[in-house]
This record gives structure tokens, sequence and C-alpha cells, in this order.
């Protein structure tokens, strides 16, 4: 907790959290949903701390790391809360900084779910008997 204190040089709440996913949301045009999972790969987590739930100190400075390193360029961070030094280093498992794709609400299904709903398969199609 020290360190999370020493990293953003002041004491940041879930309240702070929420404002900057507010502002993130209204810029990106995206859902708490889809900011909740690309935050914590849990789509119920922001509606569960806006109904009062809490969040580990861990989770809340990944959770403000992250938005920093995606915070859109050219809008205003929000006043009052402290925001961490975007990191330098990008992940190879996160889209490019910027790339909207990361953003969508339009889930893309994979190649294995591209069959048509309501059509029936077999457990064993594609095995040889």
């Amino acid at each position: 907790m020290r360190e999370i204190a020493r990293t953003f040089g002041a004491m940041l709440t879930a309240d702070h959290l929420l404002t900057v996913v507010d502002a993130f949301r209204s810029v990106r045009g995206v859902s708490d949903s889809r900011v909740s999972t690309l935050l914590f790969n849990d789509g119920k987590r922001i509606r569960l701390l806006r109904e009062g739930g809490d969040i580990g100190s861990r989770f809340l400075a990944a959770a403000f790391q992250w938005l920093s390193d995606h915070w859109p360029e050219g809008a205003a961070w929000p006043e009052g809360i402290a925001r961490p030094e975007p990191s330098t280093e990008q992940r190879l498992d996160e889209p490019a900084a910027g790339s909207e794709a990361a953003f969508s609400d339009e889930v893309q299904p994979s190649v294995a779910c591209r069959k048509p709903h309501g059509l029936k398969t077999s457990a064993t199609e594609g095995q040889s008997r």
C-alpha cells in the first residue's frame, strides 16, 4: 500500500477510479462492462464497485496504470486525481496504444465459433470412426 502511495503521490480510492472510468467512457464511447473487461477481465467489476464493492490495492494500482497507458490523446485526465506516468513498454497481448479495436463493444467470434447459431453439430464432428 505504501508503494502505491509513492507511485501516485496520493492515496487513491475506488471512487477516484470510478471518476476516471467515467471520463474514459465518455471519451471512448464504451460501456462500464467493456471498460471493466479491459481492466479486470471481468465485465461486472465496475458495476460492483458502483454498488459499494471493494477492490484490492494492487488491482486499483493496475487499473489506474492501464487507464493512464491507454488514455485518449488530447483528452483531459480528471482534475484532482493523480495520474501515473504512462508505461513505455507495450505488452504483447494488448492492442497498440490508440487502437480502436481494443475499445470496441463489438465482439468478433473466434474461428471456432463462426458456425451460424442454431445448427446442430455432433460431439464427434471431425473425428473419424
